[in-house]
């Protein structure tokens, strides 16, 4: 049995269900805002006042606070019917109580304002961006040292820019292997895939030792000539066909993926989906047959994407299994960018030090190969539980993290790659309060076993110890397997049909949200995306196949209280109640 200092190590950094801990809050709110109206009235205190004391105290002045002051009373009464993410009663998404270091980060440098496209507006924030993020690097493995990124407005931004290096880099392979398609008859027989995959080691030689004109290279830039006039020119001058790159992304991709295709302009043509395992991971096998299709129809491959974390499942998908392969292709001389979108689970690394962990091995595994891909994208204001809206990109070397320069003659142009500006960002202005709160996270909890591991440990649990109690009822079947603390399940009893399974769960979802003590969130799998997985479970409960989806109830167990028990309640128990409350109704 633990003591009771390791059994609530971490609650001292959250507000609580009940703000139990609004003393010290109170506390740092007042300092907070004691120590921002100080440094304003002592920078230049030679200046003089600027609002007189007569000013002050005239009435159309006091008029305009008293307005002020009305109009925050009236937000304040609006804010009081938001959803109480805070509550342990909620497991709707992926949001839940917030770190109270990150909360109060994120005020105090919110009320500073800087900018961290620019140092010049951020002389702090982007000191901040630049540590947090080598807690995050080191965090998933990468070395601070040679790894790069930055912070982004959430985890599609920071796909996107995934996205935007990778095209970079085949862009300049692929046009450096034109070029002397066009100039070197040794590389007349070489395809647009093979040159769009040599590698840094084979572009630099090239670059080095065959005098190569980089002003003339840029003619055969897709990027720089647009999709059209790429696609003519090749066929008309070097006798090629050029249908664009592809993406390979598995089939529980998150929604910004298709965004992504669609906003740099490859089609949804280029959008190549990877199905899934019987356990709703993304399959190897498929994956080497989409990356031989596309070495045959020669169209390069702009990234291979893993998921650590999905946004239905929570499902980790095997990153070391890819991985493996790509590298395999390497020898190949076949480079292909390998991106892992672990917005929810990248997180779990916290965990990876703890040897006696309930992390599943096979997850244990995915999240020790995170610092072998290229990219990651991680999501801070989800398993990092700081406010929203924080993302970060983060790649394992500054070759990974270049990208096209632009030119801005109002701002300052910073090259140094460790200190990412407007200029290798695709947002320009981009607030430093998810930096701040990352960073004195990092600093107060600590992003590893003793830290950030208890509470993603206890989410783990949580999830299990749910599962143990609704296995006890008959009707209800759980998914599995199950990777993370995300828990899904469906009611089917006695049922031999799906059609009649998915109203049932339907129903079960319409009590819970009309319900005001639980809130849950539901999800669909279908047959389009998910039939290894369906084909599996539906032969295990031996049903008629009369729909071509399964409704399923999604509970997303993040809240650090989820397995207190206070003399009133014991919020496992509420969800479980409400559910057995339902089926003897139904």
């Amino acid at each position: 049995m633990k003591n009771i200092d390791q059994q609530y190590s971490f609650q001292p950094y959250f507000l609580g269900p009940s703000s139990e801990n609004k003393e010290w809050l109170s506390r740092s709110w007042i300092s907070i805002l004691e120590h921002w109206t100080k440094w304003r009235s002592s920078l230049y205190s030679t200046d003089g006042r600027v609002i007189s004391a007569s000013a002050a105290t005239s009435s159309n002045y006091i008029g305009k606070q008293q307005s002020m002051s009305d109009g925050l009373n009236k937000l304040l009464e609006l804010l009081q019917s938001e959803t109480p993410t805070y509550s342990p009663r909620y497991t709707g998404h992926m949001t839940s109580e917030l770190l109270l270091p990150g909360i109060m980060a994120h005020i105090a440098t919110l009320i500073h304002n800087p900018n961290n496209a620019s140092i010049e507006v951020a002389r702090v924030g982007k000191t901040l961006e630049t540590q947090a993020i080598n807690m995050l690097l080191e965090m998933i493995g990468m070395s601070p040292e040679h790894g790069r990124g930055h912070f982004t407005s959430g985890g599609t931004m920071a796909n996107f820019e995934a996205l935007w290096r990778a095209r970079y880099r085949l862009d300049h392979w692929l046009s450096q292997g034109l070029y002397l398609n066009q100039n070197f008859s040794e590389h007349f027989e070489r395809g647009v895939f093979e040159l769009a995959h040599c590698g840094w080691n084979i572009y630099s030689y090239n670059l080095n030792n065959l005098n190569i004109d980089e002003a003339l290279s840029k003619q055969w830039s897709f990027v720089i000539q647009g999709p059209w006039e790429y696609a003519h020119r090749l066929k008309s001058q070097l006798g090629l066909s050029f249908k664009g790159p592809v993406i390979l992304v598995p089939q529980s991709k998150h929604y910004s993926w298709q965004k992504g295709a669609s906003i740099f302009g490859l089609g949804e043509d280029a959008f190549w989906p990877i199905e899934l395992d019987s356990d709703g991971k993304l399959s190897i096998e498929d994956l080497k047959i989409n990356i031989s299709k596309a070495r045959l129809d020669d169209r390069p491959i702009l990234m291979v994407v893993s998921i650590a974390g999905t946004t239905e499942l929570g499902g980790l998908d095997p990153v070391n299994e890819v991985q493996d392969y790509l590298d395999e292709l390497k020898k190949e001389d076949v480079h292909i960018w390998h991106h892992v979108d672990a917005a929810y689970g990248g997180f779990y690394s916290c965990l990876l030090k703890k040897h006696n962990s309930i992390l599943g091995a096979k997850g244990r595994l995915a999240l020790q190969s995170l610092n072998r891909v290229e990219s990651v994208t991680l999501d801070p204001h989800k398993l990092g539980y700081i406010p929203y809206a924080c993302g970060a990109i983060l790649t394992k070397d500054s070759n990974c993290y270049s990208v096209s320069s632009f030119e801005a003659p109002y701002l300052e142009l910073n090259q140094q790659a460790k200190y990412p500006t407007w200029s290798t960002t695709l947002e320009g202005s981009r607030a430093a309060t998810g930096a701040a709160a990352t960073w004195i996270n990092g600093q107060v909890v600590g992003y590893n076993e003793n830290g950030f591991g208890q509470i993603l440990e206890y989410g783990l649990c949580a999830a299990r110890e749910l599962c143990r109690r609704l296995e006890n009822i008959p009707e209800i079947r759980i998914y599995k397997p199950i990777d993370t603390n995300i828990v899904c399940f469906c009611v089917v009893g006695n049922r031999s049909s799906l059609n009649n399974i998915n109203t049932a769960t339907e129903s079960l979802y319409k009590f819970f949200r009309e319900s005001p003590d639980v809130s849950c969130s539901k999800t669909t799998l279908t047959t389009k995306n998910y039939k290894n997985v369906l084909s599996r479970l539906f032969d295990s409960w031996n049903i008629d196949e009369d729909d071509d989806k399964l409704v399923l109830i999604r509970m997303v167990l993040m809240n650090p209280y989820l397995l207190e028990r206070t003399q009133q309640i014991s919020y496992l128990d509420n969800l479980v109640c409400h559910t057995k409350r339902f089926l003897e109704r139904l």
